[in-house]
């Protein structure tokens, strides 16, 4: 992949409409590379489970006298005998887990991937370590099980992380300023899209996972949400509704990546997303390229920018006016039924480290929480993914990092069964 840059993008415009070039397959100068492709495994599964203590808790677990922590609940996580398990095995092991279960969510780590950002141009991480899911575990592992929030840490199901290993490994070096290397950190960022989009598909198909299967997938960067689009798609049969909240459209054009700013654009070029809306879009950090795309697309947008929710009273006040209108444009337009997508890119969150490491721009934590509980309870949100958050970026906010995760969801769940019962 060549980066074209400026004076050879004017150049390109001119030769072609922005209009006829993003559905286009251009292709993408490969190299060779030595990882494993899924493409060459259909029946392998890349993933990795959860560690467990020697007492067989949760990692990260601190056992207490006279009380249950979540990590002890053996239900919790997944104990797979193997690495990169068979598909039809994981299926099974689905099945049984998720039996008599009226709502189960499962759980994916992305894995602390940098590769999205990288081959973006945008900032790696530092360190992979302390990765957002190590921080989130660290949460959820010591939530103390009572009456009131069993049932709904029961239904939860800690997959384990999709497994890049290699990818890192052949990515450490690279840089992406030079043509033929960026080339192939974004051959990497295709095979982890490969790789992650047949665990969600796995992991949301009814026939394992049964009709209250949900999933949450966190950590990495927002180029993930490839995987998501394409797996929910594949499972369910029908293309999914997508809310963003997010201060980027991530609607660069396809023949750059992929990476984390094409994804809503790969999404459209392989027709498996039905509409979007993003909320909190920044104009000063979309071209007008990307503004474009979103006009093609049809993608609701412009009333919902980050000027307009200041110039109307804020976030506490004009993300619960916007939350009503887009559930009330989803129920007239696709019925409140339809299977809908929500997610968060972690630069609108105040105080948490980030790929884009916005200082005053994000929306407190309450505010955000208050979305998620309205838009699960009133429309089908069967994903729910939050990604771009990097401790390592400013390790005095890990602590942060994983309570939002943990928190959203713990909410997530709680209102799915509320909801339930209602």
């Amino acid at each position: 992949m060549i980066n074209i840059g400026t004076q050879g993008y004017n150049k390109m415009m001119k030769l072609k409409p922005l209009r006829n070039l993003i559905m286009e397959n251009t292709p993408i100068a490969r190299s060779f590379s030595t990882f494993t492709k899924q493409i060459d495994n259909p029946d392998t599964l890349f993933l990795r489970g959860n560690l467990q203590t020697e007492s067989g808790h949760l990692f990260y677990t601190k056992p207490r006298s006279y009380q249950i922590q979540a990590g002890q609940l053996t239900q919790l996580y997944c104990p797979l005998t193997a690495t990169h398990p068979k598909l039809s095995k994981f299926s099974e092991q689905l099945k049984q887990a998720s039996q008599d279960k009226p709502l189960f969510i499962s759980v994916l780590d992305a894995s602390q991937d940098d590769l999205g950002a990288r081959a973006n141009f945008g900032r790696g991480n530092p360190s992979h370590l302390p990765t957002a899911y190590d921080e989130f575990l660290k949460k959820v592992s010591n939530f103390q099980v009572n009456r009131h929030n069993k049932e709904a840490l029961e239904s939860l199901y800690l997959m384990g992380q999709v497994d890049i290993m290699d990818l890192l490994k052949e990515c450490n070096e690279l840089d992406p300023t030079k043509a033929e290397e960026r080339g192939r950190m974004i051959e990497c960022v295709d095979e982890h899209y490969q790789r992650a989009a047949k665990i969600v598909e796995c992991c949301m198909i009814e026939g394992n996972v049964g009709k209250g299967g949900h999933l949450y997938y966190i950590n990495g960067d927002h180029n993930n949400m490839a995987s998501v689009v394409t797996g929910v798609y594949r499972a369910r049969g029908v293309k999914p509704l997508v809310i963003n909240l997010d201060f980027h459209s991530d609607a660069r054009l396809s023949i750059d990546g992929p990476h984390s700013g094409t994804w809503l654009s790969d999404g459209y070029a392989r027709n498996e997303i039905q509409h979007t809306y993003i909320i909190g879009l920044s104009l000063l950090s979309n071209s007008d390229a990307c503004i474009d795309n979103l006009e093609r697309f049809g993608v609701t947008y412009r009333s919902y920018t980050w000027d307009e929710i200041q110039m109307n009273g804020g976030s506490r006040l004009a993300l619960p006016s916007i939350t009503n209108e887009v559930i009330l444009d989803i129920e007239r337009r696709f019925g409140k039924v339809y299977p809908v997508i929500f997610t968060i890119d972690g630069d609108t969150v105040c105080g948490l480290p980030c790929s884009a490491q916005n200082e005053v721009l994000g929306y407190p934590p309450e505010d955000v929480y208050s979305m998620v509980a309205t838009f699960t309870r009133e429309l089908n949100v069967v994903g729910f993914t939050i990604q771009e958050l990097k401790p390592g970026l400013d390790t005095s906010k890990n602590s942060a990092v994983g309570e939002f995760l943990a928190n959203n969801l713990f909410l997530y769940a709680q209102t799915l069964l509320k909801k339930a019962k209602l």
